[in-house]
């Protein structure tokens, strides 16, 4: 990545990070920023950046544009995923279930609350799993399965408290009491409760404190003491009116009206719970405007208005069918959807097993083909190299001259045959036995193979005797090639196996010519030149067809 890239990107995610922060306190702030930052991650392939832009605007609508956010979310999620952000990719799921909750579409939202607990598992994020034990708490309650509610706030509870999730720890606390009371259980402490209401006024957490007093008061409701109900309810209206929570004032007015009624107040109960029907009604609270009606009906039977409460209660039943006809489409779908999404997981599931298997079959392939290569490779080597030196053996060397020759023959190329021979090594031999005449022989092949080119070819053409092949080469270069091939003999270090005795070599040379109809021929030739280097005192270089001799 270059420096320029890299700054880009630095901004880019610099944008997100500010946008995500102000997301509830500045949005339109937080939805220009996003913009930007997703058109320019688009501009500069940042696929991260995109998906990080999406699971804003996705946040930014869940509330006010439930469509919007889905869609927003789900590309998003498809981003995450594809770049294997499994972090990003719960906390996109998140959203998602919470906009299916809105909708109504419970087990839904169920099931993608467990698929992003299994991603914030597998990531290792326990603080996003705590946060997650706890939406599934409160899924489980919307669908009235409190024993399984009751499970899930008691293990966001361990975890927040664990790694100091302070919000979470009490939410979830506030949420397991009241899970206990509902289910008259015999683990209900009040004050439990009450500490979480403290915590959430030292710490401002006013939907805590509002969802606590709210409990509260259901809890002296259910006593008869309506006064104490009532105080608790009008601090909750209180603190709703604060953050401008419409849902919440609405419930809560409902409640004061319900408390009226309960406590014989009923013409003002019969006000309350006007406000609170008209309420439900221009936010589309299906389930609060049936509270409403049915409440709303007893107040007036209660004031002696049966006229109106009957209307009151046909409406209420009508309401009620048609609640009941729409949510039992949505579960029908739901049912189908989530199995769809089984079979599909399904498959899936299938294919990456069929996808490891076939893997596991290529890799055992490869291993095979692998071996195949190297004994191959070996069989190659085998066949063309000497066992004891690592030279090429002699059938391979006089392969590699005859192309020699042929190419001189044909295309006029120059070439260069010479012999090289160890010089008294029967003697060392006898005095210092096979295994160190051995040992010399590969220690002269190491030395003369060092200081050739890499297009010259050095063979064992038996015993001590080898052979240097230069292709393309004049007889000017070759006996420079000799020289340091002589040079490089003499210094080759032999002191632990033959004491202070050094070996040398004797090299005859022939420059290939007309005469050479093969490489036996110039072989030859160069034998000569190997005959006048030992005749002449060893460690010498004598060139055949040259009358004066070079001596090394």
């Amino acid at each position: 990545m270059g420096v320029g890239l890299s700054k880009k990107l630095s901004k880019i995610d610099s944008a997100l990070t500010e946008a995500k922060s102000l997301i509830h306190s500045d949005p339109d702030r937080a939805t220009t920023l996003a913009d930007w930052a997703f058109k320019q991650s688009q501009a500069n392939n940042h696929l991260k950046g995109q998906g990080d832009a999406l699971a804003i605007f996705s946040n930014l609508y869940v509330d006010t544009n439930p469509n919007a956010s889905l869609d927003f979310a789900t590309k998003a999620s498809t981003i995450f995923q594809q770049i294997g952000d499994k972090t990003c990719e719960a906390e996109t799921l998140l959203t998602i279930a919470l906009t299916y909750n809105k909708s109504g579409w419970t087990s839904r939202a169920h099931y993608m609350l467990v698929r992003a607990h299994e991603l914030s598992e597998q990531a290792n994020n326990p603080r996003l799993s705590g946060t997650l034990l706890f939406n599934l708490g409160a899924n489980a309650e919307s669908r009235e399965d409190l024993a399984s509610a009751l499970d899930y706030f008691t293990c966001a509870k361990v975890i927040a408290e664990e790694f100091n999730q302070d919000k979470i720890y009490w939410r979830a606390v506030c949420a397991e009491q009241e899970m206990h009371y509902r289910l008259n259980d015999g683990l209900f402490d009040i004050k439990k409760i009450k500490e979480v209401f403290d915590f959430g006024e030292a710490v401002d957490m006013e939907k805590t404190r509002i969802e606590t007093e709210m409990f509260l008061s259901k809890v002296a409701h259910d006593k008869s003491d309506f006064r104490l109900a009532r105080t608790r309810l009008r601090r909750a209206y209180s603190l709703a009116s604060t953050i401008a929570d419409g849902q919440l004032k609405a419930e809560i007015i409902c409640l004061l009206g319900e408390n009226r009624l309960d406590d014989g107040k009923h013409r003002s109960a019969r006000k309350l719970l006007k406000i609170a029907l008209g309420l439900s009604k221009s936010l589309e609270l299906s389930s609060l405007e049936l509270t409403c009606l049915k409440l709303l009906s007893r107040a007036f039977a209660a004031c002696g208005d049966l006229a109106n409460s009957l209307e009151l209660m046909t409406k209420y039943t009508e309401a009620k069918d048609e609640l009941y006809a729409h949510e039992s489409k949505i579960h029908f779908q739901e049912m189908r959807t989530v199995q769809d999404l089984k079979l599909l997981e399904e498959e899936s599931r299938v294919l990456k097993q069929t996808n490891v298997e076939l893997a596991a079959v290529n890799d055992r392939l490869e291993a095979t083909l692998q071996e195949k290569r190297t004994l191959q490779k070996e069989l190659v080597r085998l066949a063309t190299i000497d066992e004891l030196t690592g030279a090429l053996n002699r059938r391979e060397a006089m392969s590699f001259g005859s192309e020699i020759i042929s190419r001189f023959h044909t295309q006029g190329r120059p070439g260069v045959v010479m012999i090289v021979d160890i010089d008294h090594f029967k003697s060392i031999n006898d005095g210092f036995g096979h295994s160190a005449g051995d040992e010399v022989l590969r220690r002269f092949t190491k030395s003369c193979q060092k200081v050739l080119r890499p297009t010259d070819r050095f063979g064992r053409l038996g015993g001590e005797e080898f052979c240097i092949l230069l292709d393309r080469t004049s007889l000017e270069i070759a006996l420079k090639v000799a020289e340091r091939v002589m040079n490089s003999i003499r210094s080759c270090r032999v002191a632990d196996i033959l004491g202070d005795r050094i070996i040398t070599a004797s090299i005859g040379i022939v420059e290939v010519s007309r005469k050479h109809q093969s490489i036996e021929a110039a072989l030859q030739d160069a034998d000569l030149g190997l005959y006048e280097a030992k005749r002449s005192g060893r460690d010498k270089i004598c060139i055949t067809g040259v009358k004066k001799k070079k001596a090394a």
